[in-house]
């Protein structure tokens, strides 16, 4: 999981590094490893600054010096490679031209790649996967001088999950995605008399940008933005079946970004909404029982929850908001570290019987520590609520669950998990219950199932 931002500017003499700088900022929640910003004018060379950590590492100066009006940034969540600066997006390739490409997602078919580029001579310079991607590109752009048959070229050597953006010097912007559409891509205008274009991995940024949503970037689809602002679009490979990744409505995107035309927040009303009718056909609702969500991707299915079950909602649980996202920290160690810095119990849980709603359980960390934070300040019993199901396999395509080990679910029961975590009771819903709430079943629910999208070719 990372973030892209691509922008082809109508107005030739505005610089765009201090807007990729905001949409950046607004999707800085889909990587905190390192940050980075390329930019290019007309007949300019690409301009290219990149920082290890969160997006407002970026000073005045390093802004001013990104001139151009097309560009493209990245923030960086380490999957494939290490997060040592080198790895950090864009990567930047200067023959037959300067390139710069950033992508969200992951190669699986990284080491086959690797020996393909080697036997054509190629050496790689770092161990992640978009310099395999970007020289795959550079090897077909040297011969054809086409972006398409480049894009095309690539798409049949990758296997995986891939949304990117690319800039190319004197020529102009391109964005592409992955024949599943596994990993999400928008695009938006600023108007018809400002032929401004963005291409971003979720819709806020569109939003707080000015820009009108367009479009969903199709699965096999790559969109080019020329010099002179021409769109041009083409199918490069099309599936017969989509696989969406559930985890971003489940916890990744943020709450007012649409995903494939289907709003986040109201995904996870939906699945509150279903899990309300889940505890009270077992009989669990109690008008004495008040409902707490785990800030803050809980919290929109707990008020739905709440109406459904007409309970009382309470945030009882305070997050400290200057610690980054855990679940995307590198280390367990780390999470469990700055889970206790993060969240705090409030004394009103006392004498309380508490339905706890999470977005979901994945290594179990957060929900040891926060049932235990709970039961020392005095909850009475804790009915713990999962808005997603059971994961049980590892995730292959850009999210950080690498061995099936780590998930607290593999191999266990329902009842083996909440003695684990501590509660009192566990309720997670079922696949079906998850394809209700999104209202779609061209997912990808690899972590889920164990059955992935590559596997069925």
């Amino acid at each position: 999981m990372c973030s892209i931002v691509g922008i082809a500017s109508g107005e030739k003499k505005q610089d765009v590094s201090y807007e990729l700088y905001n949409a950046l900022i607004c999707l800085q929640h889909r990587g905190q490893d390192a940050a980075g910003i390329a930019t290019a004018g007309p007949d300019e060379k690409i301009h290219v600054k990149k920082k290890k950590g969160l997006v407002f590492e970026f000073t005045k100066k390093n802004l001013n010096h990104l001139t151009g009006n097309f560009g493209i940034g990245h923030t960086r969540y380490s999957t494939a490679g290490s997060s040592k600066i080198e790895n950090a997006h864009p990567y930047i390739i200067n023959y037959p031209t300067s390139i710069a490409i950033a992508s969200n997602g992951d190669t699986r078919n990284y080491n086959e790649l690797k020996q393909f580029l080697h036997n054509q001579g190629i050496c790689l310079q770092t161990d992640c996967d978009i310099e395999v991607m970007a020289k795959l590109f550079a090897c077909q752009y040297l011969k054809s001088k086409d972006v398409f048959e480049s894009v095309t070229f690539l798409m049949k050597k990758v296997i995986g999950a891939y949304s990117v953006v690319c800039l190319i010097q004197n020529k102009g912007l391109l964005a592409f995605r992955d024949p599943y559409g596994i990993r999400p891509l928008v695009m938006g205008q600023k108007s018809s008399q400002d032929k401004s274009f963005m291409f971003a991995s979720e819709s806020a940024p569109l939003d707080i940008g000015g820009y009108k949503f367009t479009c969903n970037v199709k699965p096999g689809e790559a969109i080019f933005i020329d010099r002179d602002l021409k769109c041009n679009r083409k199918m490069i490979v099309e599936k017969t079946k989509k696989a969406h990744c559930m985890f971003e409505w489940v916890y990744l995107a943020r709450p007012d970004s649409d995903i494939e035309n289907l709003s986040v927040y109201r995904s996870r009303e939906n699945m509150g909404k279903i899990m309300g009718k889940i505890a009270k056909s077992m009989n669990y609702v109690d008008p004495e029982s008040v409902v707490v969500p785990v800030p803050d991707s809980g919290r929109s299915a707990a008020i739905a929850f709440a109406e459904e079950t007409d309970m009382k909602y309470r945030d009882y649980i305070i997050k400290n908001r200057y610690i980054a996202r855990t679940f995307i920290m590198e280390t367990g160690k780390m999470r469990a570290k700055n889970i206790k810095l993060k969240l705090n119990a409030s004394q009103g849980v006392a004498g309380k019987i508490i339905f706890l709603i999470d977005d979901s359980i994945v290594r179990g960390t957060t929900a040891k520590q926060i049932v235990k934070m709970l039961k020392s300040k005095g909850a009475k019993k804790i009915i713990f609520v999962s808005a997603c199901p059971k994961l049980i396999s590892t995730c292959k395509y850009g999210i950080n669950i690498s061995t099936k080990e780590e998930l607290i679910a593999h191999g266990k029961t329902v009842d083996e998990i909440r003695k684990e975590i501590g509660a009192d009771e566990l309720i997670y819903p079922s696949l079906d219950n998850l394809k209700e709430a999104l209202g779609m079943d061209e997912l990808c629910m690899g972590c889920l199932s164990g059955k992935y999208p590559h596997n069925a070719e």
